[in-house]
């Protein structure tokens, strides 16, 4: 039988409670210290920073993983193949869905059913195929953007603020400079008359 574990004493059991304190502090701090950093910057390099949180937290569960490995198991290349054998089993459970949609992927573009351009419809979903990706399928759906009211031409915009925090002063601003600009030229804008009751 071959032997995966060391045995635990008092030394590896401190090492092993060193290490996961470390690892949590550390981790704790990434979740904290980073997005409160990033809540002082704007635009891209918020979103930056902020992207980097799970990528850093993963590192150190990662380097806690490896570092918690050798105070556990023993040196052999027994035990080596054992652990990593398990781990690939984990990993294989864990990653099936994504596996199964990159050969679902892999199979829509060698028998490729749709291509770019192609209108399809899948369940409720109907559009142009923008792109066909190994995992993804993008499509463009209608949506017109120009509607005729009985009140006017309704006109869609979509632009976006590169902080989202600035989403809603974005709207206003949009709205006040629009305004503005048909007062120049002499728009006239719709009143709301006033019901019995309420004050001019």
């Amino acid at each position: 039988m071959v032997k995966i574990f060391r045995p635990i004493d008092g030394a590896s059991l401190l090492e092993l409670f060193s290490i996961l304190v470390v690892a949590s502090l550390l981790s704790i701090a990434l979740q904290k210290v980073l997005p409160w950093v990033a809540n002082r910057l704007h635009g891209k390099h918020r979103l930056y920073l902020l992207a980097v949180v799970p990528l850093l937290r993963f590192l150190v569960l990662l380097a806690t993983f490896g570092l918690s490995v050798p105070p556990l198991i023993e040196p052999s290349v027994q035990s080596m193949v054992a652990l990593l054998g398990t781990l690939g089993l984990a990993l294989g459970f864990a990653l099936k869905d994504f596996v199964s949609r990159l050969v679902a992927g892999l199979v829509a573009v060698w028998e490729m059913p749709y291509r770019i351009a192609d209108w399809i419809e899948m369940g409720d979903i109907y559009g142009e195929v923008t792109r066909v990706g190994m995992r993804v399928v993008r499509i463009v759906t209608p949506d017109d953007t120009v509607q005729e009211k009985p009140w006017g031409t309704q006109y869609r915009l979509r632009a976006y603020p590169i902080d989202p925090r600035q989403q809603f002063r974005f709207k206003t601003d949009l709205t006040v400079r629009g305004k503005a600009a048909l007062a120049l030229i002499g728009v006239a804008f719709a009143a709301t008359p006033t019901t019995a009751g309420e004050s001019a």
